[in-house]
């Protein structure tokens, strides 16, 4: 077995050269790193994303130029672990931690890796962080996407799509509810378009090929 029982492997992400995948795991709180050859993984490093013990880890991503890996934690100390990828042998070295709003859930890179979108689900907010290209350090920029409950957003093709933890989505005006939404994005975002499809909104942002640009 790769991984202890007990854990709770939660997410798989592979570094952008292939070589290297890292598993984050939400109850105890660690990444694991492996070595990727031949449609094998071998592990190569266990190191904690989350110090004390909040067992609520979520979600895990690597900067597009794969020198810094990324994991969210919930429950306690809610935030963001930081760490550097060695570009020799894929081991990783805890650099900070950036506290957030409550509950960090999921959180995207922005394909040109200037900034990072975390759905804090508690807060009723998407906080948007400038990020060091040299240090990996996140800053806020204080350009919150307020929005009730936040549970889970990724990028696919040329589209942001944003998942509501509401049940009652599918009751409630498209255009009433969230035109504001769209028109907080559209702040930092050009060229969004919005859509509702069953219990999930959709926002079209045609730029991300280049991407994201505050302006």
């Amino acid at each position: 077995d790769l991984i202890k029982a007990g854990s709770g492997p939660r997410h798989l992400t592979f570094a952008p050269n292939g070589n290297y995948a890292y598993l984050i795991n939400e109850l105890s709180g660690t990444v694991i790193a492996f070595e990727y050859k031949d449609g094998n993984l071998k592990e190569i490093q266990t190191i904690a994303a989350d110090t004390v013990g909040a067992k609520g880890s979520a979600d895990i991503h690597i900067s597009p130029d794969g020198k810094f890996l990324y994991a969210s934690n919930r429950l306690k100390a809610d935030g963001i672990a930081i760490f550097r990828i060695h570009p020799d042998n894929g081991m990783l070295t805890k650099t900070s931690y950036q506290l957030t709003g409550i509950h960090p859930r999921n959180f995207i890179i922005t394909p040109n890796g200037k900034y990072l979108l975390v759905a804090c689900r508690d807060s009723n907010v998407i906080q948007v962080y400038e990020r060091d290209a040299d240090t990996g350090l996140l800053t806020d920029v204080y350009r919150d996407i307020k929005i009730d409950k936040p549970f889970a957003y990724g990028l696919c093709h040329n589209s942001l799509l944003l998942i509501l933890r509401n049940p009652t989505i599918r009751s409630v005006s498209l255009h009433n509810d969230f035109t504001p939404i769209l028109g907080t994005l559209d702040t930092f975002f050009p060229q969004c378009s919005l859509f509702q499809v069953e219990n999930q909104i959709r926002i079209e942002v045609l730029s991300v090929d280049t991407g994201f640009e505050m302006h």
